[in-house]
């Protein structure tokens, strides 16, 4: 499976709220959106509407260290590992820039160590 980024969008089975293996037995499958990952796993977006028991809140310590978009701050997140991956449902074809974080469609990277840095941040690096 590829390695997923923030805005990608899994499916995931869920079991009496919690989010289980994508071979074991499952009451209901719902889609998140990724909005980190690190070498293990992923964290995914939470809606309000649904409950899950290891969800914990997005404080201003984790979205700092896990380099999640503040527009996620002060609400739920669970991480999951690649297993409980069900179906991957959409992914991001794009980047964000690596300066003012602004996603552009079907952008590639255009810095040697693989990111992107926007025309309007290389035109003006102090935006």
């Amino acid at each position: 499976m590829t390695k997923l980024k923030a805005g990608d969008r899994v499916d995931c089975r869920i079991k009496s709220t919690t989010i289980v293996s994508a071979y074991n037995e499952y009451d209901e499958v719902r889609t998140f959106e990724v909005v980190a990952r690190d070498a293990h796993g992923y964290y995914l977006y939470v809606p309000h509407y649904i409950v899950l028991k290891e969800s914990v809140i997005a404080d201003k310590y984790r979205c700092n260290t896990l380099n999640i978009d503040y527009k996620f701050l002060d609400e739920h997140i669970i991480y999951i590992s690649q297993s409980q991956i069900y179906k991957v449902s959409k992914i991001m074809d794009g980047m964000k820039c690596c300066n003012c974080q602004e996603f552009y469609d079907m952008a590639e990277p255009n810095q040697d160590d693989g990111t992107l840095i926007c025309y309007a941040c290389r035109f003006n690096p102090w935006r």
